[in-house]
């Protein structure tokens, strides 16, 4: 991941969340989402925060496991947001409910970058070797849910990645206190 391409992300996202504050007063909808505890300019602002410390911890510790990526990666978390408002304007979503959304996706995806969560990263996919038919087919089935609703699929793929970190690692932890206990019962039967 180069600067540029972090820095990007991060000015995508603020362009995103701000996008929220103005685009429903110019469509004539309910005022933007406005919380006692967050507003929109302060989740850009975090966004774009977490998206640089993001930067500065993959710089830093770009030689560890490469299965797995330490926090959301930000292109990721810009997807979920650049998804969102796809889906907001191909459908011409508006209003407090659709904002207050937003907000939460927003300020969930910034955190989810600086969190310690593990995140797939797919370096060790293979598509160069054999490809089961099975797969092909599956392939095939993707492509048709694309054609059917691009937004809501894009937006179904980034919340599930959003999903999948924090779930993967509380399976992994229960997986190993599980293992831990079995272990400690075993180890008290002898």
């Amino acid at each position: 991941m180069s600067v540029a391409g972090d820095s990007a992300t991060a000015a995508s996202g603020i362009l995103i969340c701000l996008s929220f504050n103005t685009s429903n007063v110019a469509n004539d909808r309910l005022p933007p989402a406005e919380s006692p505890i967050i507003n929109n300019e302060l989740a850009a602002f975090l966004f774009l925060a977490c998206a640089a410390l993001r930067l500065a911890r993959f710089n830093t510790h770009s030689g560890e496991e490469k299965r797995f990526f330490s926090g959301m990666p930000s292109p990721a978390a810009a997807a979920v947001l650049g998804s969102m408002v796809w889906v907001g304007y191909d459908n011409e979503l508006g209003g407090l409910l659709y904002n207050y959304a937003a907000l939460i996706l927003c300020v969930v995806s910034a955190l989810a970058m600086v969190s310690s969560v593990k995140y797939r990263s797919f370096k060790d996919f293979d598509l160069k070797g054999h490809m089961p038919f099975v797969a092909l087919i599956g392939v095939v089935l993707i492509v048709a849910l694309i054609a059917v609703d691009p937004p809501i699929f894009f937006l179904g793929l980034a919340i599930t990645y959003l999903v999948s970190g924090p779930l993967l690692d509380g399976f992994e932890s229960w997986r190993v206190s599980k293992a831990d206990k079995s272990a400690g019962d075993s180890s008290g039967d002898a």
